[in-house]
């Protein structure tokens, strides 16, 4: 008997001892000594999923403290010989009459690198914002920490340089009440006029509040009247042009008048042909704010006097917002 008690006794001592040592394994194995796996580990096969959900975590922080974004380039558009890089990525620069021009978005400190085979040195206004650049043979570097409008002067050419904040809760197509508008102006070459087929669009938001998205391309069209309670959004890609012949802009390019609470924004490009239709048509090149209240217009690329607007009576925020 009493050696049967020793073995029972050998037996469960010896089992403890194993217990506390399959205890002692897991535990210099556990993340409470160790904290969270690497981003190596969290995105291996057996990564758990807390590890996973802190590397996630991680990489949403560092997109939110440093981005470039390219916009998408025009259709047709003309390459300009000025190179842009920023963070060594490199930007489309349009050649569009006598000048250049490059938009982009950013966050954070961006280095930007120009190289023209034309210009050995440049001027950068505003001159207010105190620029710190380099020069090298023809590469122009400085850093930009917040976003800036800036226009380069170097020899003969001029560069307009457009850094925008990133777009905060842009719309997206397949969105709640974002209606494509290629469903009704087909051709986004610029071959066509549209001006029936996007009014039409227009004139369907404004019945459920809806947003007119534009996405890449050219829509060609005459006068478009905007309507209440919805907005058209140019994607960074999309470009509004008019057809430069002043039988299709009688009334003007963009005509807000007797609206509430319209809206047109976004990253793409409007293009009036106003110098043409100026020497045949005089003002009706322009966009023309009528009796209206709350209407928004900001941020998009003008060009071909798209910048005149006629005022009467209009309540809202007009024009350019640094940033946006």
């Amino acid at each position: 008997m009493m050696g049967n008690s020793r073995k029972k006794i050998a037996l469960i001592t010896l089992g403890l001892f194993i217990v506390g040592l399959l205890g002692a394994v897991a535990l210099l194995n556990s993340p409470l000594l160790h904290g969270p796996q690497s981003n190596k580990s969290a995105g291996s096969k057996n990564a758990t999923p807390q590890a996973m959900s802190t590397s996630a975590a991680t990489q949403t922080l560092g997109t939110q403290r440093d981005m470039v974004l390219p916009y998408d380039q025009m259709p047709g558009a003309a390459q300009s010989s000025i190179k842009v890089a920023v963070d060594g990525e490199e930007i489309f620069v349009e050649k569009y009459k006598d000048i250049n021009y490059a938009r982009f978005a950013f966050r954070g400190t961006a280095q930007i690198t120009i190289t023209s085979p034309n210009a050995a040195s440049y001027t950068i206004s505003p001159k207010s914002y105190q620029l710190q650049p380099t020069m090298k043979q023809n590469t122009l570097t400085f850093a930009l920490n917040q976003p800036r409008k800036l226009i380069l002067q170097g020899n003969d050419e001029k560069l307009f340089l457009f850094a925008d904040a990133p777009e905060e809760n842009a719309p997206a197509l397949g969105d709640h009440n974002v209606i494509d508008v290629t469903k009704y102006a087909s051709d986004r070459t610029g071959n066509k006029i549209q001006t029936a087929q996007i009014q039409q669009a227009i004139d369907d938001a404004s019945k459920t509040q809806g947003i007119v998205y534009f996405p890449q391309g050219k829509y060609v069209t005459g006068t478009l009247k905007m309507k209440s309670n919805m907005s058209l959004y140019l994607s960074s890609g999309a470009l509004l042009s008019g057809s430069g012949n002043a039988q299709d802009t009688a009334e003007h390019f963009l005509l807000f008048q007797d609206v509430q609470n319209s809206k047109l924004y976004g990253r793409g490009t409007i293009d009036l042909h106003g110098m043409e239709l100026r020497r045949t048509a005089g003002s009706s090149g322009r966009v023309k704010i009528i009796r209206t209240i709350n209407a928004k217009k900001y941020c998009p690329a003008r060009r071909g006097s798209a910048r005149l607007w006629l005022l009467d009576r209009a309540s809202g925020s007009f024009g350019w917002r640094e940033g946006q």
